[in-house]
C-alpha cells in the first residue's frame, strides 16, 4: 500500500506536533499531540490550522496502529525527509517496540511542489499530505497540478508560479495574464 505523509513539528527539527497518512485507496489518518510551548513561527502559521484536539502518545500510536492493523507492507512518500524521521521517531515508542507493518519503505520526493502553494490549508498535516498525494506521479505519470484558476491540469514542468500572486499557474491562465500586464504597467 502507498501511503503520503506530511507532518508539523515545532521549528526546524523540533518536537513533532501533528502527523498525517493518505492511503493510494482513500483511507487517512491524522493526528496531533500536544504542543504547550510552539515557536513564534509554528504559533502563527501551524496552531491555527490543526483543526483537531490533540492526544496523548498512547491514544495516537493505539490509533495509528489500528489504521496500519492488517497491512503487509507500506510505502511512504513525502516531500520532505524531516516528515520521515519524525514518523519513524514516533513509530518507535521504546526499546525493541515500534507499531506498524513488518515491511515499510520510504521515498522522499524534491519534485513535488511545494505544499505551501498546493494545499488546501497550508501547514495542516493533513490537507499537506492530501496535497502531496495529488501530485505525486501516479507511478510514470508526470506530476500534473491544478492551475490556479481551476479550469486546466498542467504537468509541473510546464506550470510556471506567478511573481506578482505567487500561484500556481498555467501559460494560458488569465491571473497570470492579469498580472504580467500589471507588471508591464509598473515598468
Amino acid at each position: 500500500m502507498r501511503m503520503f505523509i506530511d507532518t508539523e513539528f515545532n521549528e526546524y527539527k523540533g518536537a513533532l506536533i501533528s502527523l498525517a497518512l493518505v492511503a493510494d485507496d482513500g483511507r487517512e489518518w491524522y493526528g496531533v499531540r500536544f504542543c504547550d510551548d510552539p515557536g513564534w513561527w509554528v504559533d502563527e502559521h501551524v496552531m491555527p490550522h490543526l483543526k483537531h484536539e490533540p492526544q496523548r502518545d498512547t491514544d495516537l500510536r493505539g490509533s495509528l496502529a489500528t489504521f496500519l492493523a492488517g497491512l503487509d507492507s507500506v510505502h511512504i512518500v513525502s516531500d520532505w525527509p524531516g516528515d520521515i524521521a519524525h514518523f519513524c521517531n514516533f513509530f518507535e515508542y521504546r526499546p525493541g517496540e515500534r507499531i506498524g507493518p513488518d515491511c515499510m519503505t520510504f521515498e522522499v520526493r524534491r519534485d513535488l511542489p511545494d505544499t505551501a502553494i498546493t494545499s488546501a490549508l497550508p501547514h495542516n498535516a493533513l490537507e499537506d499530505a492530501r496535497a502531496v498525494a495529488r501530485c505525486h506521479p501516479k507511478w510514470d505519470d508526470p506530476v500534473q497540478v491544478t492551475c490556479w484558476c481551476g479550469k486546466s491540469e498542467v504537468p509541473y514542468h510546464k506550470a510556471v508560479t506567478c511573481d506578482e500572486c505567487s500561484n500556481m499557474v498555467c501559460d494560458t491562465c488569465e491571473v497570470r495574464k492579469a498580472c504580467l500586464a500589471k507588471e508591464e504597467a509598473a515598468k
